[in-house]
């Protein structure tokens, strides 16, 4: 079987779908169900429309005390999240046509700029912090499925192809933030530690390397 590997124009050969590490890698680098952060609302209601009261509620609540304050924040992280954005590789090189094709469209196909960075600028102008949150196979892997995963890598004994699993397994699934209002940042003597985050009656911890504070 041929694969068209996405940073080249060229063919690579890899093992048949059929093989069992091929099969298991792929399915390990393309997990859906991983830890999302918390969101900020009332976690007793299941209803569309308590949902719907509550949020509306707040809103204009947070409206009525400082109208011009929501304008000014809205306008300013307007100006400067969400414009035009510049997309390079790990070494600050340009991207090819292939491989910037398929990142803008992961950016416009997860809102990224008009929720994820619309939200941090929201509370890095309201509370003074902001904590983007990013996801990869490699942060939701377990230490017997990177094991795995390994084998199946070394099984394959071509460079391309591992090449190909590496970028797979490091590239983010979901980028999204994490609401200021409900984060605390946990130290030690050399700095951040972890992130604990409690929302709608729940608890997660967060590492440091999903978490740009």
């Amino acid at each position: 079987m041929f694969f068209k590997y996405s940073g080249t124009q060229k063919q690579i050969r890899v093992p048949a779908v059929s093989d069992p590490y091929f099969t298991m890698a792929l399915q390990l680098l393309s997990l859906q169900k991983v830890k999302q952060p918390l969101k900020n609302e009332p976690y007793a209601s299941t209803l569309f429309e308590d949902q719907l009261r509550y949020v509306t509620k707040n809103i204009y609540r947070q409206i009525k005390q400082t109208p011009e304050l929501v304008s000014m924040i809205d306008s300013v992280v307007t100006d400067h999240y969400l414009g035009p954005v510049d997309f390079f590789d790990p070494s600050g090189k340009t991207l090819g046509s292939t491989k910037l094709k398929q990142v803008q469209q992961f950016w416009a196909d997860g809102n990224i700029q008009g929720e994820a960075f619309y939200g941090q600028g929201v509370d890095l102008c309201v509370d003074g912090s902001g904590f983007g949150w990013h996801v990869s196979p490699n942060q939701i892997l377990t230490s017997k499925q990177k094991e795995m995963l390994n084998a199946g890598v070394k099984a394959f004994g071509n460079v391309s192809v591992s090449q190909f699993l590496e970028e797979k397994s490091n590239l983010p699934l979901k980028v999204s933030y994490l609401a200021a209002s409900t984060v605390a940042i946990k130290y030690d003597e050399f700095g951040e530690v972890y992130y604990i985050q409690d929302a709608a009656g729940k608890r997660v911890r967060w590492e440091t390397d999903q978490v740009v504070h």
